[in-house]
């Protein structure tokens, strides 16, 4: 995550989330599914810091029956 003042972006904090990569590469190989739509939710604490609340892939399949 970056914080811009002005032209100049600073990092406030890195967080991984390794499963979602996991996800979208099996979402990838298979027919019919859309790319992974990625939502990730932050909170900032009393002290300040950022958080990771939740990390979420939805993946999207089309079928004929």
């Amino acid at each position: 995550m970056y914080s811009e003042d002005g032209d100049v972006k600073t990092k406030v904090a890195t967080f991984k989330v390794s499963e979602i990569d996991r996800v979208a590469q099996t979402a990838a190989l298979q027919n019919g599914t859309s790319q992974p739509k990625v939502q990730l939710s932050f909170e900032l604490t009393r002290s300040g810091l950022i958080q990771l609340n939740k990390a979420e892939a939805k993946i999207e399949e089309t079928y004929t029956v």
